[in-house]
């Protein structure tokens, strides 16, 4: 067997083979298709659970007219039948960033953008058998992480490079004083595969919802956690509509810029999702609906209990010792008219029965509302979308306190891992809105977006009472052109950002104008064939 392994590496080099590339939960390609079923052309596709995946559809199964504009490019993420042993090497990535006043990250997984130039890596290979699957895709990325100005109100206990808004979060604002940089195993998994149920150990970034740039729980915000992942392989397809199904349990990382205290680093999550199509009913075509649960806690002092991974489904109601979010799932889609609304609803676990919740509904939620409309054009197509996200608490905090979303005061490090986030990029307490316009045509796409960022008003309303010259809500508008050209076998991209932002950290007239250039290549260097056994 060592011997077989030896001689498959070995003919990478020599044999012309076919490559692909793993596609994440925001990526580019998963986007266009989800624009082609909207349009009349669905694939297989997940429901509301998008873990990364390497294919899209088996060869010879679909017709590459399907694809529309982008048909000969997405040839790339084609999987060739043939069992036995099949190893297929992943497409290597590049990607350059560079922020000229502060850093600005959203949705990168584990790298992170500081301010000034970033580089990262992305190459590995997808080993199948049988039922086994294995694939290691891992990152490695350096910051050269520029000098930038933090807020110098430090808090107690908490390192100087942490968020200062709140107490319980480990959520790093700058990674040290010097060049920063990380491996990552990225985009790695092992697991089997039988008929439709797969159970993996992976390290993978999980998208949740329906949300294209802020999902509220699961997000590509931070880098992915190890975890162990039971659910359907694919939407289980019966006469009664499809389903989807997932339970993850992981466990979550201190960063080294949080605390000095090592006996609270030891963190465990725990998340379920469930997704549902009518697709059985003519007049429901289109709609999606589901919903998600997690919980993390502390690790508990003595050992592991059975009920300890499976609490996010049978602990319902309010934790005391842990905190716990519940998200509603809505999408729907009308290929005639080519629109798409969606919505994912969250609630924190500060409800002490149902009737509670049912009596004042808008307490402790956040919120994600979208809407995309594609328009027909020579040669492919134009798509407009808006987007609105808002995590800050609502008025019914005056008469019942909840805890701020990912911030929790038992749990110390709050939502996140390795000091970003997991759940939306925007952050605790912030609100966004999100206008893109892309003109998708043969050898790629044309963007525009605008964006406006309004940061933690749930710090804001905390402090600007007993600290009087704080006078200003913290404001971020940001426009975006970008480009991205497909070769036979090459993905290039390239994406400008204008951002203003307005009394940082809410001092009034403390405003700065960033400048962020994000470049990347994704090569398929093998083409054609599989290398099977």
């Amino acid at each position: 067997m060592v011997r077989l392994l030896l001689i498959s590496i070995g003919s990478l080099i020599c044999t012309e083979i076919y490559g692909q590339a793993v596609i994440s939960g925001q990526d580019l390609v998963r986007d266009y298709l989800r624009l082609l079923e909207i349009r009349g052309k669905p694939l297989p596709s997940p429901i509301f659970y998008y873990a990364n995946q390497t294919s899209l559809w088996e060869a010879d199964s679909t017709s590459e007219a399907d694809f529309g504009a982008w048909s000969d490019y997405l040839t790339n993420f084609r999987e060739e039948k043939g069992g036995g042993l099949k190893i297929t090497p992943l497409s290597p990535s590049f990607t350059y960033n560079y922020s000229s006043r502060y850093p600005r990250s959203y949705n990168d997984g584990p790298v992170w953008n500081g301010r000034g130039s970033t580089i990262s890596l992305n190459a590995g290979i997808e080993v199948e058998w049988g039922i086994l699957k294995a694939v290691f895709y891992p990152n490695y990325y350096i910051a050269q992480n520029k000098e930038f100005p933090l807020y110098f109100f430090k808090l107690p206990n908490k390192s100087i490079y942490s968020y200062q808004f709140a107490q319980n979060i480990d959520y790093v604002q700058r990674f040290g004083n010097s060049a920063h940089g990380d491996f990552d195993l990225g985009q790695s998994s092992l697991g089997i595969e039988f008929r439709n149920f797969s159970v993996k150990i992976s390290n993978e970034n999980l998208w949740w919802g329906p949300s294209l740039s802020n999902p509220i729980l699961m997000s590509n915000a931070g880098p992915g956690f190890l975890h162990i992942d039971l659910g359907t392989a694919k939407p289980w397809v019966t006469k009664f509509g499809d389903f989807e199904l997932h339970h993850v349990w992981g466990r979550l990382k201190e960063s080294q810029y949080f605390d000095t205290d090592p006996n609270n680093n030891k963190r465990y999550f725990v998340g379920a999702s469930f997704g549902y199509r009518p697709s059985f009913i003519k007049e429901l075509k289109g709609l999606s609906f589901g919903f998600a649960r997690v919980l993390y806690r502390s690790w508990p002092t003595n050992h592991l209990k059975l009920q300890d991974v499976f609490l996010s489904v049978n602990n319902p109601g309010r934790n005391d010792e842990a905190d716990e979010m519940t998200s509603i799932f809505t999408r729907w889609y009308f290929e005639e008219a080519g629109v798409e609304i969606y919505s994912e609803w969250t609630g924190s676990d500060s409800d002490t029965d149902v009737w509670d919740f049912f009596q004042e509904i808008t307490n402790s939620m956040a919120f994600t509302l979208g809407f995309q409309k594609t328009f027909s054009a020579n040669n492919g197509f134009w798509r407009f979308g808006l987007e609105h996200t808002t995590l800050a608490r609502t008025r019914t905090n005056v008469r019942k306190a909840f805890p701020i979303f990912y911030v929790n005061d038992l749990v110390r490090q709050g939502y996140t891992h390795d000091g970003q986030l997991i759940g939306a990029s925007i952050g605790p307490g912030s609100k966004n809105q999100l206008l893109r316009l892309d003109r998708f045509i043969e050898n790629g796409k044309f963007s525009f977006s605008f964006q406006r960022f309004r940061s933690d008003d749930d710090a804001f309303y905390n402090i600007v009472g007993p600290l009087r010259y704080l006078e200003s809500r913290d404001v971020e508008f940001t426009f975006g052109l970008g480009y991205t050209m497909f070769t036979r076998n090459m993905e290039i991209g390239a994406n400008m950002y204008y951002s203003r932002r307005s009394n940082r950290y809410y001092f009034y007239g403390d405003d700065l104008d960033n400048y962020q250039f994000l470049t990347y290549v994704r090569m398929h260097i093998f083409r054609d064939k599989s290398l099977n056994f």
